[in-house]
C-alpha cells in the first residue's frame, strides 16, 4: 500500500482506462478532480483497495467505473459529490460523509442513449453477481441521494435508514396531506422514486447535521415504518 499524507491535487483528470490500486489518502485535497469521466464503456476506469480518511472533495466527480474494495471516512465533500453511474462493490462510507449523490445515468452519456443503454445492461449483470455493493452503516451524512442499487445490496443502519419498496408505496397518495406538509422533504424524495421507476429506495437520517434538521427527517422515516411504508430491511 502506498500512503499519501496533507497533499493537495488539483485539476486531475481521469478521462476512462485508468487503474488504481492499493492506495491511501490521509488529510489530503481533492480539488476540481474526476476519475472515469468517459464516453466509452470499454474504458470504465478500476480503482480498488484504496481508503480516503479525513480528506476533502471539492468539486469533485466520478464516472462510470469499477470501484471495489473502497473505504471513504470522515470526508468533506463540499457542496456535492456526485458519482455517475459506477459499479459498486464492499465500498464503504463511514463517519461524517458529505453531501453525495449517486446516479443511475453516466454524466458523458445523456448524449448517447445507446451506449447509456449498455452501461445500464452491464450494471444489471454486475449487481446480480456480487454479495453487496455499498455499506453506509456507519455513515454520518450530510445528505444522501443513492439510484441504480438496490436496496438489497446496500448494508444499512436499520434504527435510522430505512428502505420504500414499490410495491408498499404506489402512489404519493399513500401519504396523508399532514405529513406531506409536515415533512415535504420527504415527501418529494418519493415522488421522484415513484418517477423513476425503480424497484425501491434507501432514505437516510442526515446525522452530520444538526439535530434541528435531523430530528424531524428521522421523525418521519419512522412514520413511514408506523405505516407500513418503510421497512427496517
Amino acid at each position: 500500500m502506498v500512503e499519501v499524507y496533507r497533499e493537495k491535487f488539483s485539476l486531475r483528470h481521469d478521462r476512462g482506462g485508468g487503474k488504481y490500486n492499493g492506495l491511501i489518502f490521509n488529510d489530503c485535497i481533492f480539488s476540481n478532480c474526476s476519475l472515469s469521466l468517459t464516453k466509452d464503456i470499454s474504458l470504465l476506469s478500476i480503482a480498488e483497495n484504496i481508503t480516503l480518511s479525513n480528506c476533502k472533495l471539492i468539486s469533485c466527480d466520478v464516472g462510470p467505473s469499477y470501484l471495489k474494495d473502497i473505504t471513504l471516512d470522515n470526508i468533506d465533500t463540499g457542496d456535492m459529490f456526485f458519482v455517475w453511474s459506477a459499479l459498486f462493490h464492499h465500498v464503504v462510507l463511514k463517519n461524517k460523509i458529505g453531501n453525495i449523490r449517486i446516479n443511475d445515468s453516466g454524466f458523458e452519456l445523456y448524449d448517447n442513449p445507446k451506449a447509456q443503454q449498455e452501461l445500464l445492461e452491464l450494471k444489471k449483470e454486475f449487481y446480480a453477481n456480487i454479495d453487496w455493493a455499498l455499506d453506509i452503516s456507519q455513515a454520518k451524512f450530510m445528505s444522501f441521494t443513492c439510484e441504480g442499487i438496490q436496496a438489497r445490496l446496500i448494508r444499512r443502519d436499520s434504527s435510522t435508514q430505512v428502505v420504500v419498496k414499490r410495491d408498499k408505496f404506489i402512489s404519493i397518495d399513500n401519504l396523508d396531506e399532514g405529513f406531506k406538509k409536515e415533512h415535504s422533504d420527504i415527501s418529494f424524495i418519493l415522488e421522484l422514486f415513484l418517477r423513476s421507476g425503480a424497484e425501491d429506495v434507501v432514505l437516510v437520517t442526515p446525522l452530520g447535521r444538526n439535530s434541528k434538521y435531523s430530528k424531524p427527517i428521522f421523525s418521519g422515516l419512522m412514520k413511514l415504518r408506523n405505516m407500513g411504508i418503510a421497512e427496517a430491511d
